[in-house]
């Protein structure tokens, strides 16, 4: 049979709401401030990157906001 194991709705949000680390925000904002691009990534990698740590930190960042992070751990 083809067809996978049965889904069940909501198991997935209930296993993350429970087992999602207390200090998970902090941790994120902690990984934000000190980000600084690598020698070896890609300006892209590292861009997008930090625009998931700001996403993980405050889902609802102004644009403008998420935009201008990055720029200070850009490399020389």
């Amino acid at each position: 049979d083809a067809q996978g194991p049965p889904v069940v709705a909501g198991v997935k949000s209930a296993l993350l709401t429970q087992f999602t680390p207390v200090n998970y925000v902090q941790h994120n904002e902690v990984k934000l401030r000190g980000r600084k691009q690598g020698m070896e990534e890609s300006t892209l990698e590292y861009y997008y990157d930090v625009l998931d740590l700001c996403r993980r930190v405050d889902p609802h960042m102004a644009e403008a906001s998420e935009a201008s992070t990055p720029l200070a751990g850009f490399a020389s």
